[in-house]
């Protein structure tokens, strides 16, 4: 084959690249997702991030074979009791643990830290979280910063690529956050603890910390009881709010062409996790 055939399939190549992008960017809405549409979002997040990502891709088959009785009840939404719920919060831990590699080369914010909190009651009937494994309030927060940093950027941004590029990236700071509290209710950890230091947005960082906040409550309940239940609803109702709060302020800092080329929460542009939201929910 002659180089101007080569030639030519690049041609063709970046052509329907082009293509594609064009009609990406025209299929992008560049309104605002009403606050109700966000609600039914964050509710399939959590649940890919609890159950749908570490059940059914990130849990081996040896384990799956070793506490597969376990694991099913959990994924029916079957209700535990106190023994239970530490039983498979361990077993949910391990998987986490396996699998800390793979997850740290898509989370920058990931942090592990050692026997963290090693004389703190926590939630399985013992004190820490022994062992080496990500601490999901510390990684949430890092997260958190780092989408505070990027709007505020994105606030001064001077030039259309900046405010694509902020803005896209800050679509991306909104879903990392899932990743890390979505999966909290189901692992070892100890109680809350307040920030050092006061956020520098206020209002978002009040709306973030009632989060963590609930979605803490909900890891020291026992899993699929009332009480769990009823604070993952006002952690997600919070991370609605959250994602609403912070579409208004880049609504505010970009044009219509800006937000169709960098897409808003979800769209593809952003890189959202390839995960089904419309998977099967656990019954209640």
């Amino acid at each position: 084959m002659s180089f101007r055939w080569f030639w030519r399939l690049g041609a063709v190549g970046l052509t329907g690249v082009a293509a594609g992008g064009l009609v990406l960017v025209l299929r992008t809405s560049p309104e605002s997702i009403p606050k109700p549409d966000i609600r039914t979002l964050a509710t399939g997040l959590n649940e890919a991030a609890a159950i749908g990502v570490p059940h059914f891709y990130l849990l081996s088959d040896d384990e799956r074979k070793a506490n597969g009785a376990l694991l099913a009840r959990v994924e029916a939404g079957e209700p535990l009791d106190a023994a239970d719920s530490a039983a498979y919060r361990r077993v949910f831990q391990n998987v986490l643990f396996q699998s800390q590699k793979f997850l740290s080369r898509f989370d920058a914010e990931l942090t592990v830290l050692d026997n963290h909190a090693a004389h703190a009651p926590n939630n399985v009937a013992a004190e820490g979280i022994t062992g080496h494994h990500d601490h999901h309030d510390v990684s949430a927060r890092l997260n958190f910063a780092a989408m505070i940093e990027n709007l505020r950027q994105l606030s001064g941004a001077d030039s259309t690529f900046a405010r694509i590029r902020l803005a896209n990236v800050v679509q991306k700071d909104l879903v990392d956050l899932i990743s890390h509290l979505g999966v909290a209710p189901h692992t070892v950890s100890v109680a809350y603890v307040p920030p050092a230091e006061p956020w520098s947005d206020p209002a978002l960082g009040a709306i973030f910390e009632a989060m963590l906040v609930a979605f803490k409550a909900a890891q020291f309940e026992p899993i699929h009881s009332p009480a769990y239940w009823a604070a993952i609803d006002r952690a997600l109702d919070l991370y609605a709010d959250l994602i609403f709060a912070v579409q208004g302020r880049v609504q505010a800092a970009t044009s219509p062409l800006e937000r169709r080329i960098s897409g808003r929460f979800l769209s593809p542009q952003t890189l959202a996790p390839p995960v089904d939201l419309d998977r099967p929910r656990r019954k209640r």
